[in-house]
Order: structure tokens, then sequence, then C-alpha cells
């Protein structure tokens, strides 16, 4: 069991913790003047108590000397709070990408915070508090396969967003929310000055990672796919002088994901994993992924990743090294040479009911103006990172793109240099030249120059596509997952999926969103099934009794 739960009432501070002290960098502090809580790893822990020459409290330390700044300072996947008993105040932070969840509820006596939505629930249910469905939020996992910003499916919970720490004044409960994330002044260097600090900022997010493997004694394990990003950081560790102990791999035999990840493995000497996802005897697992989601994106979107890393040594390895984000900090979220405000592009993937989430959307994006800002955040953050939830069931998955140093330089860089990723094309060919050696599986061709994303994905790709799809129908191969193909192949996913969908459709009250429902799941193709599958998983498990 992880995390913790506190409870705020009549003045008083009460709390549970369930995670173990000995687990990663797990923290507890506990004295008459304050607590600090901290679960989660920490990848620069031991540069901070070398640099402030601190001892074994090093975070009470460190608060002493900075406040509550000193959360900016930490590096790594965490949550925790801190409850000053002189100052009578509560603080709870998330980590600088959210990747570690923090939930919070509030009326008017009382606050309950949780890193588990379903505990808390749990929690309100036994207090018999009220709560209520968040009809936005289901509209937007029915439209965007993920909940926007700080919603949740519980209109009363609102979750932290990135780099956000809550603070609570313990007399009379007011709250405010602060923003730890600083931002780096615009870039106004060279393009070349740009990639050598990247590469700078890179090597050195890629070393704090890999050496935290050593700092856990424990051997090192990562991801490596047919894309860029798991490359990147895999030949980069090399590079550093760092062992690979073992490169995971998933997707369908023989596609390019595994031939392309086991050719880089065998030419570097590198022991490979690899679990075919053939079959797809795990794409109706619907409770099973909500039990770690918490319903907080479709339940599709993590199959995948939940089914192959059942395969891990879970007791050999440290942290999962991964390249998530890689693509997308490094353009894939900027849709223009320039910076624009966010619109609908990229983060709406169902059209058809967009109609009815419109006006919340268009408040939610009225408070950016940049797109590249918000789709990190609810496309990056509240989407992709799926996968990190997956991995906290028994470690913690890190990737050097998600360094905060790295993100915020990224950030201060000219919208035109990212654009189509030419930047993340320039880096690797200047600083990476071994990384071009392979096959890129978004295009199928070597990263070796900028126009080769451009005729990849406009014509060789699709081509690709064309011919096994439409000439060769051959829908099982072509693609990393073959959720379609599967659910049509095999009756008995159609009958559990039926079966879920008939058994839990009474229990949506709206008579507008049911019809909606009804619509997606009968007209929708798998994953829009699946949309409304996730929706009646949230009903059914957070409301029924």
């Amino acid at each position: 069991m992880k995390g913790f739960q506190i409870k705020i009432e009549k003045n008083v501070v009460s709390y549970t913790i369930r995670f173990k002290n000995e687990y990663f960098d797990n923290y507890l502090i506990d004295d008459n003047e304050i607590v600090i809580c901290l679960e989660g790893v920490i990848l620069n822990k031991t540069f901070l108590v070398n640099n402030y020459n601190l001892k074994n409290n090093y975070l009470h330390q460190l608060y002493q000397l900075f406040d509550t700044d000193f959360i900016s300072k930490l590096e790594g996947e965490f949550v925790g709070f801190i409850y000053d008993k002189l100052k009578n105040k509560l603080y709870t932070f998330t980590n600088f990408t959210a990747t570690k969840k923090l939930f919070y509820y509030k009326q008017e006596n009382i606050i309950v915070i949780d890193t588990s939505l379903i505990l808390l629930t749990k929690t309100l249910k036994k207090e018999k508090l009220y709560f209520s469905l968040d009809n936005s939020t289901m509209y937007q996992l029915l439209i965007c396969d993920n909940t926007l910003e700080d919603y949740t499916p519980i209109k009363e919970i609102k979750k932290l967003n990135d780099a956000q720490l809550l603070i609570i004044n313990i007399k009379d409960l007011t709250t405010n929310i602060q923003s730890y994330y600083n931002y780096y002044n615009k870039f106004i260097g060279s393009k070349n000055e740009a990639l050598e600090e990247i590469n700078r900022l890179f090597n050195e997010a890629v070393c704090l990672e890999f050496n935290k493997d050593k700092e856990l004694k424990k051997d090192t394990f990562a991801l490596l796919s047919g894309g860029l990003d798991s490359r990147m950081t895999f030949l980069v560790a090399l590079k550093n002088g760092f062992c690979i102990n073992e490169a995971f791999c998933f997707s369908q035999k023989n596609y390019w994901d595994e031939l392309i990840a086991k050719k880089i493995a065998k030419d570097y000497n590198v022991p490979f994993h690899f679990i075919d996802l053939n079959g797809g005897e795990y794409i109706s697992e619907i409770d099973e992924i909500f039990n770690i989601s918490h319903g907080l994106g479709i339940y599709s979107g993590a199959l995948h990743t939940n089914y192959a890393y059942q395969f891990i040594d879970k007791t050999r390895f440290g942290l999962i090294h991964s390249g998530q984000l890689g693509d997308g900090v490094f353009g894939m979220f900027n849709k223009h040479r320039f910076k624009t405000p966010p619109t609908k592009n990229k983060i709406v993937v169902h059209n058809d009911l967009f109609p009815k989430l419109e006006k919340d959307f268009n408040q939610i994006i009225s408070n950016y103006d940049s797109e590249e800002i918000f789709l990190t955040r609810n496309v990056g953050y509240n989407r992709t990172v799926l996968g990190s939830y997956m991995a906290e069931e028994f470690s913690y998955q890190a990737s050097p793109f998600m360094n905060s140093n790295f993100l915020k330089f990224l950030h201060s860089l000219p919208e035109k240099w990212k654009y189509n990723q030419e930047l993340y094309i320039d880096w690797i060919n200047v600083y990476h030249k071994d990384a071009t050696k392979y096959i890129w599986e978004r295009t199928l061709l070597k990263p070796t120059h900028k126009r080769n994303t451009v005729i990849g994905d406009k014509f060789v790709k699709r081509s690709y596509n064309i011919l096994l799809n439409r000439i060769l129908k051959k829908t099982n191969i072509g693609k990393m997952t073959a959720y379609s193909y599967y659910y049509q192949k095999d009756n008995k996913h159609k009958i559990k999926m039926d079966s879920y969908f008939e058994n839990s459709i009474h229990l949506i009250k709206s008579e507008e969103l049911k019809l909606d429902i009804i619509n997606t799941y009968n007209n929708g193709d798998f994953i829009e099934k699946t949309t409304a599958l996730t929706v009646l998983s949230i009903v059914k498990n957070y409301f029924s009794e």
C-alpha cells in the first residue's frame, strides 16, 4: 500500500501514512513543531545532502533553510505535505510534472486530502460527506480520452496540477494554490548554443536517473522501442558509462518497435527482454485499469503497459528508465511555428460530442496564451503519463525529458525551432550521430535530416499502412497494439464488454449523458467503446454501493 491521507476538522490535523519508510526515498518526521512527509524518489538527494551539508533529516533542514521554496529544489517522482505546527499551516505539494497525484476535498468545516482518489471517496462515504459525479469530466473522457486541468470524476474533489503547492490555514480552512514553476527567460542565443545547452542538460538528467540505481544498489533497467525517445535515454546512458542490465520492449511480434529495439540492444550487447502483445487477452480489463488510473484516463490507454509490466523482475531492478514525453516536449506540442493560443487541436480525439464540452473547454483554454504549455499539461501530464501509474505499483518511472531544468529550458526556446521536431533531429545529428543508424518507427526512415520527418510521416509510413491495412488486409501487424483486431477476432471480449455495459448503464442518472454513452458504445469503434466503459467504471466504482 502507498500514499497518505490528511483530514483537517475543528482546527485539528490528523493523518494516516500508508507507505513504508524504507521504500525508495520515503520520509516522515513528526515532532512538537513540524510534520514533514514525502513519498517517492528524489533523484538529486545525494547532491542536496552534499551541497548543503545536510544530515539524516535532510528535508527538515531544507525547510529550515528555504521554507517551502525547498520543494522546487527537489527532482524526481514525489508527493508530500508539511504541517507547520508553529505557523498552524499545512502545505501539500506535487512534483514538477504531477506524475504523483494528490487530491483534495473541501467543504465548509472539513478538508480531506489523499494521494488516492479511490480511498478519498471511501472516506467521504464513511464520513457521510456529500460528493457527486462531474458530468463535465465525463464528457472530457468521452471527447479527449483523459481529464483536463484539475478536474476529477468527483465534482467536489480537485487534484493538484504540476508544480503546485496547496496552502491551508488550519484555523479557518482558507486555501491558496501557488505554483513553484519559475519560467526561464526567453532564450536569445543562437540555435547552436541552444543545442549545446540541451545536450548538457540532457546528459545531466540521464546521470541523475541512472546514478539513483547505484544508490539503491539495484540493477539498471531501461525501456527501449523503435522511437527516438527511449533510444536517446538508452544511448546517452551508455555513453556516460552506465551499465544497462536489461532493455525491455513490448509491442506486436515483429512490429518495428521490436525489430529496431532488438537491433540496438544487440549492437550494444545489452540483454533484450521482449513481451509480445499478440492475442490481446488483456483488452477487456476494465476495473483492473480503473483501480490504478482512478478514472483519470480511458482504460484502453494503459492496457498494453499494464500487461507488459507484469513480466518485469520487480525485485531486481531500481527505476524504470524511459523516454517519456520526449517527442512531446521536443515539438509535438507545438502545432505552429509561432506562439499561439490553444485550440481543440491535438487534445480533442472524438469530435462528435465536442459541443457538449465546448463551453467548459473554452473557459479552460482562455487561461493560456501558449498551446505548448496547455498541451504539455493536458496531453503530456494528464494523458501520456498513464504509464507512470502502472509503474507505481512496484517502482517509479523516470524520464530525462521530464527533468525540470530540461523542460524549462525547452519551454524558453523559440517555437519555430521545435516545430515538426526539427530541433530534436538537429540535436541528435549534431551530438548523437550513433542514434541515426537505426530506423525511426514513426517515419520508417533514419532520423538523419529534419526533412525525413515530413517525408516519413506523409509518404513512407502512410504508404506502409495503406499496403498493410487496405491491400494486404493485415490489420493486426502494422501497429504497436491491435486492440480492434483482437476485439473483433475473439468474441469473449465483446461478451465481457457488453455485459459490463448492460449491467452498469442504469447507474447513469443524467438522461443526456446516458444517451450519449449509449450512442458512443453502440456506434463507436473499439477505442470509443472503451471511453464509454471508462465512464461506466467510474460511476460503478465511486457511486454504487
